[in-house]
């Protein structure tokens, strides 16, 4: 995962910037993600079609974090979700 605040990738058709943690979508529409929203889309989109567990998203995206607990990883990915909704199928949980 790159931690550079100006990166900027892409991954089909979705744009990423760093410096403003906004996401250009493939129908144009632009979103911004909050911080840890980022950390995950970077994280999920570096290791493409790989299965991550639980814990490995906490420890790649959270690792000095002692304020996350229960189900705060799926609150931060539920939202993710639903700024791509109409993209659906892009985040999948086994």
């Amino acid at each position: 995962m790159r931690s550079d605040a100006f990166f900027t990738g892409r991954f089909h058709g979705f744009t990423y910037f760093g410096r403003t943690n906004s996401l250009r979508l493939p129908n144009g529409k632009m979103v911004i993600l909050t911080p840890l929203e980022a950390r995950i889309w970077l994280f999920l989109t570096a290791g493409e079609g790989q299965c991550w567990t639980r814990n490995a998203l906490y420890q790649a995206c959270f690792p000095s974090s002692t304020t996350l607990r229960g189900r705060s990883l799926d609150s931060h990915v539920c939202r993710l979700r639903q700024k791509l909704a109409p993209f659906e199928g892009i985040l999948q949980s086994v």
